[in-house]
């Protein structure tokens, strides 16, 4: 009796991002996602630096819940964790209205990449929440954090190697 083998179906696996390159490229998008639905295009952002940021501050953060419409929700920070990652902040936030306060949701893993305003200057980028947490308190990356990973080119094109390739 002969046995012939089945083909096995190629598995797709995402190639493994630093935490802060997803966050990067989330901020992006969140950031032309808004300019793409009527902001007018400007040259450049202004940015509240992370050294300026301090507990207190009112802003407010802008996120899709449903759909394509992007709502806005206050928000106000508690404090600034330094060196959190390596020499990189992070900017902790409760969230004070809005749909995460309507719903009781908090702040959901969907709302990473979130932009975070306060003033009208561009602060960061929603990046943790904490499940089981009482109150809506989340994480920010600053945005200065994220820009200084912008020049910095993809795993493998500094040092050469490639990853391996996919075994299908």
């Amino acid at each position: 009796m002969e046995v012939t083998k089945r083909p096995r179906k190629a598995s797709f696996q995402p190639m493994p991002f630093p935490l802060l390159r997803r966050i990067v490229i989330a901020a992006s998008l969140a950031i032309h996602l808004c300019a793409a639905v009527g902001a007018q295009p400007k040259a450049a952002v202004p940015i509240l630096p992370v050294r300026d940021v301090k507990a207190g501050m009112k802003g407010h953060g802008l996120t899709v819940f449903s759909g394509t419409h992007i709502e806005s929700f206050p928000i106000t920070v508690l404090g600034v964790v330094k060196n959190y990652i390596g020499e990189s902040d992070l900017i902790l936030i409760r969230v004070d209205g809005g749909y995460p306060a309507r719903h009781g949701v908090g702040i959901v893993a969907g709302m990473s990449g979130s932009p975070i305003y306060i003033g009208g200057r561009l602060v960061g980028a929603i990046a943790y929440g904490w499940a089981f947490s009482k109150e809506p308190i989340g994480g920010v990356t600053p945005i200065e954090s994220m820009l200084r990973e912008l020049p910095r080119p993809p795993a493998g094109e500094a040092s050469g190697v490639q990853p391996p390739p996919m075994s299908e």
